[in-house]
């Protein structure tokens, strides 16, 4: 074969490469098409957010987060410290280590819980409820309209007391389809309606059920195998127009959901957490901020969405 060919057959190469890259840029792509890969360094959108807070934590046990409009309370081994203007204030001891804590209706008013037990504090005194039995373990509590709502993973339900400790229903999922629990990982959050979301973690399904206990609407991460783990969300927060934003084990991340449970952007990807010990938490504050509480490193970090 003589050079005249060689140099045709190469400059046709050349030209074959050059239309393949071009029909594969993904820059030419349109945004709402773009499925976030499964890879370490995720792809972050142009938008973003961006950490403008952290707070530093005293106790090296931290480990439950929660927020009202003038304090912060964090949860520990030991029992339950708030914080005002970044600078703990008070610290009320409880039996064992606290595992959730929402703020009550008043400020400075909370409800905490240890795995068996839920106490309700006005910062001077704690009122103890009734301990649980112990195939009990609670994870989460939350507070939506004018009721308390708690997940109890080790009996795989969520109750509802009114703010006096009276017990007004429990559910164990939608009728045949349970809630899946494979570890103490079984969140709630408020739906801004009354009722809750609560994380099926092993299912990877978020479910929203009314004020008395009734399924209404459920999400699954999109695309499908993007939640990975046995247990995830392990933490979920609602932010406006009904998005939710993900703490998630294992792979330690957090990420933003569309209703329909499609992935928008990572909020924080997972190079900017330490990947050993799991203890963190998620805390969704006024104006769309999210706060989480890195433990192992004794501090809350927040975050605000980067204006368009």
């Amino acid at each position: 074969m003589n050079k005249k060919i060689w140099t045709i057959l190469a400059a046709n190469l050349i030209l074959l490469i050059a239309v393949v890259m071009f029909l594969f840029d993904p820059d030419k792509s349109e945004d709402n098409e773009i499925s976030t890969p499964l890879i370490n360094v995720p792809v972050v959108s142009k938008q973003g957010w961006r950490k403008t807070k952290t707070i530093e934590v005293s106790s090296k046990t931290a480990s439950s987060l929660a927020f009202d409009d003038k304090y912060i309370y964090i949860g520990d081994a030991d029992g339950v410290a708030t914080y005002y203007k970044g600078k703990q204030i008070l610290h009320i001891e409880l039996p064992s280590k606290v595992v959730a804590i929402t703020p009550a209706k008043n400020v400075f008013f909370y409800y905490a819980a240890t795995a068996r037990m839920i106490v309700f504090s006005d910062g001077k005194t704690i009122d103890k409820w009734p301990k649980m039995d112990s195939q009990s373990t609670i994870t989460a509590l939350t507070m939506s309209g004018g009721k308390l709502f708690v997940a109890d993973a080790g009996k795989r339900k969520v109750y509802c007391y009114s703010v006096s400790g009276k017990k007004l229903w429990e559910i164990n999922g939608n009728g045949e389809d349970k809630f899946i629990i494979p570890s103490p990982y079984f969140d709630l959050s408020p739906d801004g309606d009354g009722g809750i979301w609560v994380v099926n973690p092993g299912r990877h399904r978020v479910e929203n059920y009314t004020a008395e206990g009734k399924f209404k609407a459920s999400w699954e991460p999109v695309p499908k195998n993007t939640m990975l783990g046995c247990c995830n969300p392990a933490y979920l927060g609602v932010l406006s127009g009904d998005r939710f934003v993900s703490l998630e084990k294992g792979l330690v991340r957090s990420r933003l959901f569309a209703p329909s449970g499609k992935i928008i952007e990572y909020l924080v990807p997972e190079n900017n957490f330490s990947q050993g010990e799991f203890r963190y938490d998620l805390a969704v504050l006024p104006g769309n901020k999210v706060a989480i509480l890195d433990g192992p490193r004794n501090k809350i970090d927040i975050y605000e969405q980067r204006a368009k």
